[in-house]
């Protein structure tokens, strides 16, 4: 005797809802009017009733949502680029959506992802609004590659900025270096800067030289960033154009990039210094342009094609495990995956000059 086919109507009676307000959770459509709770109501039932998910859900349309903070920034596009190729050779189509570090705008792309059929979404840096996200992580897989946060209830490819800065902070006072200057865009908007100034913070205080670790940082408007008015490089050269900043008396720089270093770098060549004779220089993420000749720059290797590959294999593995109905499962996973940040040095430090 075949078994008959469980209904919206047969969700509608176990939950208590309405036909309608079943038929618009499990079609992911105004999804954001309805609590977590009453998702997980609706998909809690799915499973006891052995319910078959519509056709037209989100793990049945691949597509992956990619949410980037700065299409301007190198690291995020190589990164973006990676999974996309990770997911393409996979059977995957993607869509970027750039936030440009504008809350309102990451806002509607995550209620426009709850209105569509997206199958999951690699957020590629701590979001501006986690509560959203956790939300939306209760019917529509989400990984996120960023430092370690509480308040974030999603997998997680996790960064370790703060070690990152331990280790050049080792590396430039082994070298002889005790007044140290980092250049960075404003921190308030990104954890990921905040959580490298305190390393760079913690470890001078181990080394006793909590007061000779110097702060410039510029406030950057997102709207400057997207016209490419503004870039990391721009930063990195304008500050050293400030003749304050050699009279500190700082023998090596820190750029919050790889490309603010370069800029840094070049500014202080353009003064007839030299690099690292006069001045060592540092940066982060390990890109194109921090092996770039005659001066390559020491760095910090974040592993970026790693954490790219890893956010994809963990976003497809949850994909499929709710496309398979075991939502309790799915909603219970929550991992964490760590590739450690290693030193690269190269040409761009050396000993401390001795004055």
């Amino acid at each position: 005797m075949n078994q008959k086919k469980v209904t919206m109507s047969d969700i509608a009676a176990l939950t208590g809802l309405s036909q309608s307000s079943i038929s618009m959770i499990l079609n992911k459509k105004t999804s954001a009017r309805f609590s977590s709770e009453t998702i997980n109501k609706v998909y809690e039932a799915c499973q006891e009733l052995g319910y078959k998910l519509p056709n037209t859900s989100h793990t049945d349309s691949k597509i992956i949502m990619i949410m980037s903070e700065n299409p301007n920034s190198p690291y995020y596009s190589l990164l973006a680029q990676q999974i996309e190729y990770k997911a393409h050779l996979n059977g995957y189509r993607t869509i970027i959506c750039n936030t440009n570090r504008n809350k309102d705008l990451e806002l509607s792309y995550l209620q426009f992802a709850l209105k569509t059929h997206i199958s999951g979404i690699i957020c590629l840096t701590y979001p501006h609004h986690p509560e959203k996200v956790n939300e939306v992580s209760k019917t529509i897989p989400v990984i996120a590659i960023c430092d370690k946060a509480e308040n974030l209830s999603v997998d997680i490819i996790e960064m370790d900025n703060f070690q990152s800065s331990v280790l050049l902070i080792d590396h430039l006072v082994e070298l002889g270096h005790r007044k140290i200057m980092l250049l960075t865009a404003s921190p308030d908007a990104n954890l990921g800067r905040r959580m490298r100034i305190k390393g760079l913070e913690h470890q001078m205080a181990q080394y006793g030289l909590k007061d000779s670790l110097f702060i410039r940082s510029k406030k950057v408007s997102w709207q400057s960033e997207l016209s490419g008015e503004v870039n990391d490089y721009t930063i990195g050269y304008e500050f050293m154009k400030d003749s304050s900043i050699l009279d500190t008396g700082v023998t090596a720089f820190i750029g919050m990039t790889d490309v603010m270093a370069r800029g840094i770098a070049d500014a202080l060549l353009e003064q007839g210094k030299q690099i690292p004779k006069d001045y060592s220089v540092c940066g982060y993420d390990n890109l194109l342009y921090a092996r770039l000749l005659p001066l390559s720059l020491t760095t910090v290797e974040h592993q970026l094609e790693q954490k790219a590959n890893s956010a994809f294999d963990l976003l497809q593995r949850n994909m499929e495990i709710l496309n398979n109905g075991q939502v309790e499962a799915f909603q219970n996973a929550r991992i964490k995956i760590e590739h450690p940040s290693v030193l690269v040095v190269r040409s761009s430090t050396g000993p401390a000059r001795q004055d």
